[in-house]
């Protein structure tokens, strides 16, 4: 992850645990537009969509398909705690980061 800190992605998966929806909608509707893919891929990444492998692939493809609608995408998602804390776990045993 390039733009993407990990600690805003730990932070989003504490927000997402505790509930507390405001705090998780704010962080990610403050990221750039690169981040923001990023954060897109993770979540594509952590429900088992891709591999760590095509990593830049999928965050070119979720650049491609940033909207209004993403942030909405990305706090809605189901058990969005376990589904980046996953991603972030596939990107760290490939090295990527």
């Amino acid at each position: 992850m390039k733009a993407l800190k990990q600690t805003t992605v730990e932070a989003m998966i504490g927000y997402a645990e505790s509930g507390e929806l405001d705090h998780l909608t704010g962080e990610i509707v403050r990221l750039s537009q690169d981040a923001l893919a990023e954060l897109k891929a993770l979540v594509w990444l952590g429900k088992d969509q891709d591999t760590p492998k095509h990593w830049d692939a999928l965050v070119i493809e979720a650049k491609f398909q940033l909207d209004d609608q993403t942030a909405r995408f990305v706090a809605g998602t189901p058990d969005l705690a376990g589904v980046l804390r996953h991603g972030l776990e596939k990107l760290e045993s490939s090295g990527r980061i």
